[in-house]
């Protein structure tokens, strides 16, 4: 009995798991939208004779092999089909149509074309069938074109590989290039490299451009790739500059070392300083009155003495002059006083001015004289008396005293119309 209700047990279990997948197959069943014969689902690709639509995407893995291929999308007459470098197609115009005839183009309307891989043209700059893939254009037989990267002269067709790229022709010259970018296979002048800084390229080489030097005195001067701005002090027309600067801009300035006198200084504009007298460098006195000179050399003058002894050499506000009045009738020599400046004779009889013996006096000639003697009183009634004898009133004279002490004449004689004593020798001093 114990057995019979194990296998019972058993025959209901399988029995219940049926019932359960039944229920959810019942529960998940969608009945048809349409009415028969509409609604049915897709019918699979297969090997029929009748034509078959598919409405997404078809990816086969394998080739494909047909018959004959109809794209639509596109399509239109004379077009050809092309692909891009993920190889998607579209039908693209074939230029002017396809005739048997490639299109023909030069490089940079080549270039300027919408570019796809398997498009074909003649390039006429090159001369050359080429065929665009991969991103570069190579000519048809094997040799690449100009433009195209290459490591040798023999990869391309024009056998000059230059610069990294097939070139046209050859770059003979220190700054021309065939990579240049939009310019790729031709020989192109580039100030790239032309290292100076007042360079350029012309016709394949650095040569000069002083335009490029901004400055009033500089050249531009150099060889080979490299011209650079300098100095060129011969465009500085003044006698004291120099040209100095840095870089592109070299001017003329002034330097005062070329000016040699006490006195000068450098002055000036432009390309031209020169030397020049400043007075303010001087002292102002009749040593050092005024500042004068030409070319480079100006020194400060003194004052001419103009007067000599009877004046003195001035100097007021730069300018000479000279003071006399201050010397007028000071003794300027023998018998000589300034007057004006000048030096002229005293008067005659006058005494001083160097003209100082006893009994001497100024002649008006600028002499100093002596007195005359005379051996004999005359004419005025004193008579000689032994060696004494009468002076003449007014005349100079070597008083002496006589015998009676009387200072008078000793003998009869008067000399009473006179009032001078009796003397040795009268002296006739004519100037009295």
């Amino acid at each position: 009995m114990k057995y019979k209700n194990r296998y019972l047990y058993y025959s209901i279990l399988p029995c219940c798991l049926l019932l359960i997948v039944i229920g959810f197959y019942a529960f998940g069943y969608n009945p048809p939208t349409q009415n028969p014969p509409f609604g049915n689902l897709p019918a699979p690709i297969n090997a029929g004779p009748d034509p078959q639509t598919k409405a997404g995407n078809l990816t086969i893995q394998g080739n494909l092999t047909t018959g004959g291929f109809t794209m639509s999308a596109g399509a239109g007459a004379n077009k050809v089909l092309t692909t891009n470098a993920s190889g998607v197609a579209t039908w693209q115009e074939a230029a002017g149509g396809w005739d048997g005839v490639l299109p023909s183009y030069t490089t940079s309307q080549r270039n300027a074309l919408s570019l796809v891989d398997g498009l074909i043209v003649f390039n006429t700059s090159d001369n050359a069938v080429q065929i665009y893939v991969s991103g570069i254009w190579r000519n048809v037989g094997g040799k690449l074109s100009s433009g195209v990267l290459c490591s040798l002269d023999g990869d391309c067709d024009s056998t000059h590989c230059i610069d990294g790229v097939c070139c046209a022709t050859t770059c003979e010259g220190n700054c021309n290039r065939c990579n240049v970018a939009g310019s790729e296979g031709t020989c192109t002048d580039t100030n790239l490299d032309c290292t100076g800084n007042c360079d350029i390229c012309s016709s394949g080489n650095c040569v000069a451009s002083v335009g490029l030097c901004t400055g009033n005195c500089d050249q531009c001067t150099g060889s080979g790739t490299n011209y650079s701005c300098s100095a060129n002090v011969a465009l500085c027309t003044g006698n004291c500059d120099e040209c100095t600067g840095s870089g592109t801009v070299f001017n003329c300035s002034a330097n005062a070392v070329f000016c040699t006198g006490n006195c000068d200084v450098c002055s000036g504009s432009g390309t031209a300083y020169n030397c020049a007298a400043s007075n303010a460098l001087c002292s102002n006195t009749a040593a050092s009155c005024n500042c004068s000179g030409s070319g480079t050399v100006f020194n400060c003058q003194s004052c001419p003495d103009t007067y000599g002894v009877c004046g003195e050499p001035t100097c007021s506000s730069y300018v000479c002059g000279n003071n006399t009045a201050s010397y007028n009738n000071v003794q300027c020599s023998t018998c000589k006083k300034c007057s004006s400046g000048s030096c002229i004779n005293v008067p005659a009889g006058t005494s001083g001015y160097g003209c100082t013996t006893t009994h001497y006096r100024c002649d008006g000639s600028g002499g100093c004289t002596a007195p005359t003697t005379q051996a004999t009183v005359n004419a005025y009634g004193c008579c000689p008396s032994g060696n004494q004898w009468c002076a003449k009133k007014g005349h100079d004279g070597c008083l002496y005293m006589g015998p009676d002490y009387t200072y008078k004449c000793s003998n009869n004689f008067s000399c009473s119309h006179i009032t001078e004593y009796a003397c040795v020798t009268c002296w006739n001093w004519v100037y009295d």
